[in-house]
């Protein structure tokens, strides 16, 4: 491996490391009984502000390319900031690592939705991932172990899943000619208004100020995770950057024992190694169109 791939490896890694750092606190948070709203809106604000500081130090565009710029603020204020209280929701009703594995089944839901569509076929690999795929949430959700996630946990959690996948999808789309980075601080910046938005006129759910460090930290760690991933992507191809963010379920898992108390049973390790590795083998497939798990790799909950 030549020393820029190495590098742009070990960036990715520590991207993982940075989302599943957000896993992790969202989880605390969660568990803390903080309603989403305010939670998210703080986090994805302040993203979105240091998201901007690093464009601006790199003298790189602040916004996505004229005429994409609503879209990639509506893609945030509507589908992400959905697939974040998903997200948080679930995480309030399971484990971090419960969640953070089912999470993982949206290359599958993409890989079938490009299926039907008509822009990728189905052969054995793809078939093979989607059973890995359904074996291991089948796993990770089994009745009989120490890893706790409700009906309704799973529920949430494969709606994010199911949302993210859409949402990928349609970014993909609609913010084609932009800088990913100018698209992903807008994304942030239409996450943090909606659910803040939601927060001040309808749930008027603030956060109490014990509980502000955390949420900043958060906001801290979901900006270093696209940052890192996106200096990775400068020198890996998106697949090989996709496959080492899977990384990401593990550490959320870890810190979750470590600092939570959250233990991890055979089961559920055995059905995260079969969706993660689903998600290995989609995003190594022969390459055709360039799919969207690959072209939004740098984002996540």
């Amino acid at each position: 491996m030549s020393a820029d791939r190495a590098t742009g490896a070990a960036l990715a890694a520590a991207g993982a490391l940075s989302f599943g750092t957000t896993v992790a606190l969202s989880r605390a948070l969660a568990r803390a009984g903080l309603p989403p709203s305010g939670v998210l809106g703080i986090r994805f604000g302040v993203a979105a502000i240091l998201l901007w500081v690093l464009l601006a130090a790199a003298r790189r565009p602040l916004a996505p390319a004229p005429g994409e710029r609503l879209a990639a603020f509506a893609l945030g204020a509507v589908l992400y900031a959905v697939e974040a209280t998903f997200f948080y929701l679930a995480l309030r009703r399971g484990s971090a690592a419960a969640v953070a594995l089912l999470f993982y089944s949206y290359p599958a839901m993409v890989t079938v939705a490009e299926a039907i569509a008509g822009a990728r076929g189905i052969g054995r690999r793809t078939i093979g991932a989607l059973a890995l795929s359904t074996l291991g949430a089948a796993l990770v959700v089994g009745p009989g172990d120490r890893l706790a996630i409700s009906g309704a946990g799973v529920g949430f959690a494969m709606a994010a899943a199911l949302t993210f996948a859409v949402y990928l999808m349609a970014g993909a789309r609609l913010t084609a000619r932009s800088d990913p980075r100018a698209s992903a601080a807008m994304v942030a910046a239409g996450t943090a208004a909606s659910n803040l938005v939601w927060a001040a006129l309808v749930s008027r759910a603030g956060v109490p100020l014990r509980f502000l460090p955390l949420v900043v930290a958060n906001g801290l760690a979901t900006a270093a995770a696209f940052a890192l991933v996106f200096a990775a992507l400068r020198r890996l191809r998106a697949a090989d950057t996709s496959v080492i963010l899977t990384l990401e379920a593990l550490w959320a898992g870890l810190m979750a024992w470590i600092f939570l108390g959250e233990a991890v049973g055979p089961l559920q390790a055995a059905g995260g190694a079969a969706i993660l590795s689903a998600a290995v083998l989609i995003a190594t497939r022969p390459p055709q169109t360039p799919s969207a798990t690959e072209r939004g790799a740098a984002d996540a909950p």
